[in-house]
C-alpha cells in the first residue's frame, strides 16, 4: 500500500499489529473527512466545488480500481479525506484485505 502515489488517494504510512490490536497511519488531512465537513455545516458547497469533489473521488476510484489493490472496500464520506487545498483524498483503502490475511495468519 505504501507504493500506491496519486493526489487523489491519501498516503498509506504503515500499520501495527499488538496482540489483538490493530492499528493504521495514513498521511493527516487537515480538514477532515467529507462527513465531519457535511455535520458541520459552517461550509457552502456550491456547484463548482461539489464537481471538483466529483472528479476527486472518481480519479481517485479510478487509480485504485487499476492498482493492485482493485477495490475501495467501503467507500463513504468518512473515508473521503479533505486536505488544506480543499483536495479530496480516498482513504482506508485495502485494508479489510489486510486484516483478513493477518487474522487467516493467526489461525
Amino acid at each position: 500500500l505504501r507504493k500506491l502515489e496519486h493526489e487523489n488517494v491519501n498516503k498509506f504510512i504503515g500499520a501495527s499489529i499488538d496482540s489483538n490490536q490493530f492499528m493504521v497511519v495514513w498521511r493527516i488531512c487537515s480538514r477532515g473527512s467529507l462527513q465531519t465537513i457535511i455535520a458541520k455545516g459552517t461550509f457552502t458547497f456550491d456547484s463548482f466545488f461539489m464537481v471538483c469533489i466529483i472528479r476527486d473521488v472518481a480519479e481517485g476510484l479510478d487509480y485504485l480500481h487499476r492498482s493492485f489493490v482493485g477495490a475501495t472496500g467501503t467507500l463513504s464520506s468518512s473515508t473521503c479525506l479533505v486536505n488544506d487545498g480543499w483536495q479530496v483524498k480516498i482513504s482506508a483503502y485495502g485494508i479489510s484485505r489486510f486484516v483478513d490475511r493477518q487474522a487467516q495468519k493467526s489461525e
